[in-house]
């Protein structure tokens, strides 16, 4: 419970910044009365779509930072391991292997044309092993350039997401919480009570390490369900 707690504030105070740059239309109240809906409502009208979609789904990776930094002994984790779950990034996917990767594309990354939403990324989206905008690079060039979004949009919806439809929230209500135990079915009934969508959960050993939650291929804001690819036992340490 206390866990729940403390991150719910911190989202709190880091939404009203969040709205504060007109990601959401319309006053806090509204926006999270609508927090459990299962379409994400984000303003859409004025964003640029570059091709139609030669992909099946969007795939949403989410991390669980303690897993990552102790997978990686090598590399040296940030001072503060977030103890909630952050972007790993937004993915265009298919059913099956191959997967879209570096796509060609006319638009580049450039990091100061998302310098406005620069403070909400490194709370969402940090890079765990040091240089965050090395890492939204990385990903843009992996993923995004496939995507359907130009860069500002491909960041900005990737937060909404995040900070609508958190892994940790979805988790700690439904009484799963860090520390403990817990059979793979109990974790994904948890996701999809909220997404009403099949998640995929990826471990390292009985360790979860990622949550992916999978959306439609065009505007990436309705569940699907996720292809069954998850690599987890029966029991997952979480």
């Amino acid at each position: 419970m206390r866990i729940l707690t403390l991150f719910m504030l911190m989202c709190v105070t880091h939404l009203l910044f969040f709205i504060a740059f007109h990601f959401f239309d319309g006053d806090v109240e509204h926006t999270l009365k609508k927090k459990t809906s299962f379409s994400v409502d984000i303003k859409l009208a004025n964003r640029k779509t570059l091709a139609a979609p030669l992909f099946h789904h969007y795939k949403l990776a989410q991390q669980w930072p303690p897993t990552i930094c102790r997978i990686n002994p090598t590399w040296r984790c940030i001072s503060q391991i977030p103890n909630f779950f952050t972007v790993h990034g937004l993915w265009p996917s298919n059913q099956y292997w191959p997967h879209p990767s570096r796509c060609s594309s006319s638009e580049i990354f450039v990091l100061s044309d998302i310098q406005n939403i620069g403070l909400n990324l490194n709370l969402a989206w940090p890079n765990l092993f040091g240089n965050d905008g090395r890492f939204w690079e990385d990903e843009w060039d992996k993923h995004g350039v496939c995507s359907t979004f130009i860069p500002m949009d491909y960041f900005q919806h990737t937060m909404t997401l995040w900070f609508k439809y958190n892994i940790t929230n979805m988790l700690v209500e439904d009484g799963v919480t860090p520390g403990a135990w817990y059979t793979r079915q109990q974790i994904m009934r948890a996701i999809e009570k909220k997404t009403q969508a099949s998640p995929d959960i990826v471990c390292r050993g009985q360790h979860l390490q990622e949550i992916h939650v999978c959306l439609d291929p065009t505007t990436a804001t309705t569940f699907v369900a996720c292809p069954r690819s998850t690599n987890c036992r029966t029991m997952i340490k979480f």
